[in-house]
């Protein structure tokens, strides 16, 4: 069944025929037709998932109604929660660094109704959180070559145990680990990891940090 990988059209009808099953028939046929590493345990709900290169790890739970498309990989690890009407969405460039790619890290944690562009590639860490609703996560920007606008990809990533809230706009940066991201925060840059390993509040438009939290510091 390697060959249906590669024939696009053959893999969107088999999306939509197997992803209404319960899942005792969904997971083993999505294994057999559609090559997808699931889980022991895991939950895929009434989802739209065209990805080249799926797996999802062991326990995981994925919700309803989330749309995912131009993907070539699409990873969650095990005991993630990815709730209900989140939008995945790659590029239609195939060019060198456009990743098209998403991956989330054990028991992570994403509420409903977000929307991550994943042409440049995105990674959610371990035990981090994207939580409220409306949050978006871009992973490509642009730029002036030659006088001519010119896209490009880059990365966004969410750090270990990050946190963040309703609204926030994260472009092309890097979250780091423990973090609490305020509601309505528009990042455009990337923040260091803490000298002292402590917590940041990262709150506003532009962002910045706006208070440290030492209670908070990583047992690890």
């Amino acid at each position: 069944m390697g060959r249906l990988r590669g024939n696009r059209f053959i893999r969107v009808i088999l999306i939509l025929l197997l992803m209404p099953l319960p899942r005792i028939f969904k997971n083993p046929l999505c294994k057999f037709f559609l090559n997808w590493r699931i889980g022991e345990g895991a939950k895929i709900g009434l989802s739209y998932i065209d990805a080249e290169d799926v797996e999802i790890g062991a326990f995981t739970r994925v919700g309803h109604f989330n749309h995912i498309r131009n993907c070539s990989s699409f990873v969650l690890g095990e005991r993630v929660v990815l709730m209900n009407g989140n939008k995945f969405f790659g590029s239609s460039f195939s060019r060198n660094g456009w990743l098209n790619s998403i991956h989330i890290d054990d028991c992570a944690y994403i509420t409903s109704g977000h929307f991550f562009d994943i042409g440049g590639g995105i990674l959610i860490e371990k035990d981090a959180v994207i939580g409220g609703r409306d949050s978006q996560l871009w992973s490509h920007s642009i730029r002036i070559v030659e006088g001519r606008k010119e896209l490009i990809p880059c990365q966004s990533k969410v750090c270990t145990g990050a946190y963040l809230g309703s609204r926030v706009i994260l472009i092309c940066s890097s979250i780091p680990s423990n973090s609490l991201v305020g509601a309505g925060a528009v990042i455009s840059k990337s923040f260091d990891e803490s000298p002292f390993g402590s917590a940041q509040l990262i709150a506003g438009n532009p962002a910045s940090v706006r208070r440290e939290y030492s209670f908070l510091r990583s047992k690890e």
